[in-house]
């Protein structure tokens, strides 16, 4: 007699964010010194004169201004820190009690070519 083991069950998704849009993906709400000298130093080894914040995005971002990341493209990495938010039992607002390490893959300009370019 054969007995089945139950399967385990499926990982939770991440959740979807919107589509963002090319205004939405061009504006930043923090900036980080360390990270624009990392951008400068990588574009400078690459001979490139792209700008962070202007040249610099993630593919995410690449998509909604209308560019695709080529093939075979590596990312550069820039390490970070995400808050980690806790919703308030008393009052149900969300607030911060910590902060979690992240990682953001960006691409510079010159590894994307123009959508309608395929």
């Amino acid at each position: 007699m054969t007995t089945l083991t139950p399967s385990p069950p499926p990982k939770p998704s991440r959740p979807k964010h919107p589509p963002m849009t090319a205004d939405e993906a061009q504006a930043f709400d923090r900036f980080s010194v360390h990270n624009a000298a990392v951008l400068v130093e990588a574009a400078a080894t690459r001979g490139c004169r792209c700008q962070p914040y202007v040249d610099w995005f993630t593919y995410d971002r690449w998509h909604a201004l209308g560019r695709q990341v080529r093939r075979g493209e590596k990312s550069t990495r820039l390490p970070g820190f995400v808050p980690v938010r806790q919703k308030d039992e008393a009052t149900g607002e969300d607030r911060i009690v910590g902060k979690r390490p992240w990682v953001s893959f960006v691409f510079y300009r010159c590894q994307t070519k123009d959508e309608q370019d395929e």
